[in-house]
Parts: C-alpha cells; structure tokens; sequence
C-alpha cells in the first residue's frame, strides 16, 4: 500500500512537533502521507515507483523528488530528520537502509509493522512486496534508539547515533 498506517499518527505528530525540523528526507514516499500529517519544513521524497509522483501530486507537494531505489541512490542532505514510513519491510536489509538514511540525517524515524504481515504487489507496484518480518525486539537492538512505541503491530521507532 503507497500509504502509511495511522495507528501512531499522534505520537509521531508530537515527537515532530518538538523536532522542529526544517529538513525532513521522505523515504519511500508513496502516497505522501507523513507530508500531509504535518506541512512544517522543506520536504524531500524518494519515491522507487515513478508513477506514484503523477498519481498523488508528489512534485507539487515536495521541494523534491529523488526517482530511485533508496538502499543505492543518492539521497542528498543533509537533513534534519529522515522518514522512513512503512518501508524497511520492503528492503532485504532494513539495518542498512536505516544506517544509510542516518548518513544523511540527524535523526531518523522509523515506522514498520511488526510480525508477520504477507503482502504482494499492491497498485501495480512490484516494490509494495514485504521482502522482510520486522519484529519489534529487532528495532529494539539498533544502536541509537531514542524512543520506541507499539501499538496494534505497529512500530515507531526514532534513532540518532547509529554510527560513530
């Protein structure tokens, strides 16, 4: 699904609410969800699946828009927080996207469901496939947690310090 879940949108509002951050890196973007729970900052996604910036209006609501695969792209920055919403689950090697995103950002935010949650291409998107089980003790065991929640199998996570 190009879109995030809801289940924690208050708790992620917050956390951004006393963020403030001015730059925020939207990694994997899909529908643009977490641009539209709060407008603040100059925002930058990367969308893998192109035809997702025409169907939801991505260039007019991104400062911009990097097309490209995130685990190898150039995500440019730096930036004062990276999101990373419901799409670690997507990637072989979710550690190693976070690490790449924390190269580029301050802080990195991280939003997945946890457990076994199956699911194919979705909106004619072969990116959509869950290639990983996420499960919370493993987010847990990242160097750098700041704050994690779970609520309903779902996983908010914030990491700063992951590398040295």
């Amino acid at each position: 699904m190009p879109w995030s879940s809801g289940v924690l949108r208050s708790v992620a509002v917050e956390h951004m609410n006393l963020l403030q951050p001015a730059t925020i890196l939207d990694i994997g973007a899909g529908a643009g969800t977490w641009q539209t729970w709060w407008r603040f900052g100059r925002w930058t996604a990367v969308e893998v699946f192109e035809p997702y910036i025409a169907r939801f209006g991505l260039a007019e609501r991104y400062a911009e828009i990097i097309v490209g695969d995130a685990t190898v792209c150039d995500l440019g920055g730096p930036y004062d927080i990276a999101i990373l919403g419901d799409v670690i689950e997507h990637v072989t090697d979710p550690f190693a996207l976070v690490q790449r995103a924390r190269q580029v950002a301050r802080i990195v935010m991280v939003q997945a469901p946890v457990g076994y949650w199956p699911q194919g291409p979705e909106e004619g998107n072969p990116h959509e496939c869950h290639l990983v089980t996420i499960e919370a003790d493993q987010l847990r065991s990242w160097p750098g947690l700041d704050a994690m929640y779970v609520l309903d199998g779902i996983a908010l996570a914030f990491y700063t310090g992951l590398l040295p």
